[in-house]
């Protein structure tokens, strides 16, 4: 590539990367509150997945594959959740809960 002087120009393509930090949960809860709190969240998303799968089949025929693989994940988490609430070490005190959303869009 030439600038109007007749030189040579390296052109190199520059992606940019934006970067968003969303605080979703930061605080304290009870055992039964924190419980709650995540199996509502862990529950959404399976739910969203759910959907996505059965619109898929409705209108392509065929299962999300991106539900698919991430369904049995998140239902294993949320078995992990009620396997932590189990042990009655939690109904003590409070638990403390941080969850940070970290969104990158490449330009």
């Amino acid at each position: 590539m030439e600038n109007l002087q007749g030189e040579t120009i390296k052109s190199s393509v520059h992606f940019s990367t934006k970067t968003e930090k969303l605080e979703l949960i930061n605080g304290q809860f009870s055992s039964k509150d924190a419980k709650e709190i995540l199996l509502q969240l862990f529950g959404d998303k399976i739910k969203y997945h759910q959907l996505r799968n059965l619109s898929s089949l409705e209108r392509f025929g065929e299962f999300d594959k991106i539900s698919v693989k991430r369904l049995p994940e998140l239902q294993l988490q949320e078995l992990k959740i009620l396997d932590i609430f189990q042990n009655g070490d939690f109904f003590e005190g409070t638990i403390r809960i941080q969850a940070t959303i970290n969104i990158e869009i490449s330009e």
